[in-house]
């Protein structure tokens, strides 16, 4: 099953030209509506951004390109009416999907991103847009019909504002 996510992150962003660590603690996302099932998904994230143009350029840039590797953990809430051969009881009078597993799954991150930097003297404003892909290591799931459930093809593309204070 295709799945398509909305929604956004919080995190903390700390480093220098070259390198910068992110750490996303929150990101909460939810099925659109293009999706035929609810899949609901919390991430957490520790990130590193690697600037290589800085090497080549003296001053700062307002476009910059840069890549980004680390691993991020995903708790997955899947919903709707998956079990019904498995004697599961089912409802189809109620508005909602019953919820029926948490998948938590581990994987290794990579990808590239493209920031744009707002003139500013000490304050910074950094428009962003990142692609990135995920190969899962380690996945486990609280319902055991579920057991051989992972998520493939783990592509996201964020697009967002990062903002705060240079020291």
């Amino acid at each position: 099953m295709g799945v398509v996510e909305e929604g956004g992150s919080l995190g903390l962003i700390f480093g220098n030209d070259y390198l910068r660590g992110k750490v996303r603690a929150a990101g909460f996302y939810y099925s659109s509506a293009k999706t035929a099932r609810t899949v609901d998904l919390f991430e957490s994230e520790g990130l590193i951004n690697f600037y290589p143009l800085q090497y080549f350029r003296k001053g700062k840039a307002a476009l910059d390109i840069y890549l980004v590797g680390g691993v991020t953990m995903d708790n997955i809430k899947f919903y709707g009416h998956y079990l019904v051969d498995d004697k599961a009881v089912v409802n189809y009078s109620v508005t909602s999907e019953p919820y029926l597993v948490k998948l938590t799954q581990i994987s290794a991150t990579g990808g590239i991103g493209l920031e744009y930097h707002l003139p500013m003297e000490f304050d910074f404003v950094h428009l962003f847009a990142e692609a990135k892909y995920g190969k899962p290591f380690q996945a486990s799931t609280n319902n055991e019909s579920f057991k051989n459930t992972t998520i493939s093809y783990l592509s996201s593309l964020s697009v967002g504002v990062s903002f705060g204070i240079i020291r």
